[in-house]
C-alpha cells in the first residue's frame, strides 16, 4: 500500500518536483491514535488526503460480496443532515471531489480540494464518515443502477472480458473476484447492512492518513480528523 500511494504522490508531484525518491520527503507522525503521513508540497495551492483502511473485498460477507464497495461509493447518498444532492453540491461549490477505490486487502477515500476551502470540505467527510445513513431509497436506486451495468455488460465486450478474467484469475485463490458485487448480492443491499459495514471500518480497522500539501493545510486537517 504505501509503494501505491508513493507512486501516487509522485503522479502528483511529477509538475514541479526534482527526480529524487520521495519517500524520504514523507513525514511521519501518531496523532489521536492516527497514522499520519505528510508529503509537503508547498508549490500549489490545494491539498489531498488518502485515507487507507487495512481491510477490502476479502472482508466482504461470503453472501454479499460488494458490500465494502458499496459502502464507500455510498457515503455520499445520504445523512440525517443532508441529502444527496446537498453533498453534492458543497463538494461542486467548493471544487473538492471524494473517490473511493476498494481492492482486495485495504480501501482507500480520496479527497481533494482547494487549500481556501479546506476546513468546510475535510468537515463535510468526517459528517459522512460519522453520520452516513444511506437512505433506503438511495441505496435501491444505487442498487438498481449497477445491476443494470452488470446486466448490459454483454454490450461492452472489452468490460465483460475484463470481469471474466478477474473471475477466473481469483477462482482458486484466497481472493474475492467480485470486489464491486453481483446482481444477487447488489440486490442485498440496505441500509441495516452498509451502516454496519461502515460503522466496523470507522471503529475496528486500523487507518493511515496520508495528506499532500503545505504545513497550514496538513496542521488544519490533523486539527479536524478524529
Amino acid at each position: 500500500m504505501k509503494k501505491i500511494l508513493i507512486i501516487t504522490c509522485s503522479l502528483l508531484f511529477a509538475r514541479f518536483t526534482s527526480a529524487r525518491d520521495l519517500s524520504t520527503m514523507i513525514q511521519r507522525e501518531t496523532k489521536d491514535s492516527l497514522n499520519y503521513n505528510w508529503v509537503q508540497n508547498d508549490k500549489f495551492p490545494t491539498f489531498d488526503v488518502f485515507i487507507k483502511f487495512s481491510d477490502g473485498a476479502l472482508g466482504d460477507p461470503k453472501a454479499i460480496p460488494g458490500l465494502t464497495n458499496a459502502t464507500f461509493e455510498g457515503l455520499t447518498l445520504g445523512t440525517p443532515r443532508f441529502s444527496k444532492a446537498e453533498i453534492q453540491d458543497s463538494f461542486d461549490y467548493f471544487a473538492s471531489s471524494l473517490n473511493s477505490s476498494v481492492y482486495q486487502e485495504y480501501s482507500v477515500l480520496h479527497l481533494s480540494g482547494l487549500q481556501k476551502d479546506i476546513i468546510p470540505t475535510v468537515k463535510m467527510l468526517c459528517h459522512l464518515l460519522n453520520q452516513a445513513s444511506y437512505p433506503e431509497k438511495e441505496v435501491n436506486l444505487y442498487s438498481n443502477r449497477m445491476i443494470s451495468g452488470l446486466q448490459n455488460l454483454e454490450s461492452s465486450p472489452a468490460q465483460l472480458a475484463e470481469r471474466v478474467h478477474t473471475a477466473l484469475l481469483y477462482k482458486n485463490i484466497h481472493a474475492a473476484p467480485y470486489p464491486t458485487g453481483t446482481i444477487q448480492s447488489l440486490k442485498k443491499l440496505s441500509q441495516k447492512n452498509l451502516k454496519s459495514h461502515l460503522a466496523h471500518f470507522i471503529k475496528s480497522v486500523e487507518k493511515n492518513i496520508y495528506v499532500v500539501g503545505n504545513l497550514e493545510a496538513y496542521q488544519t486537517i490533523t486539527s479536524i480528523i478524529k
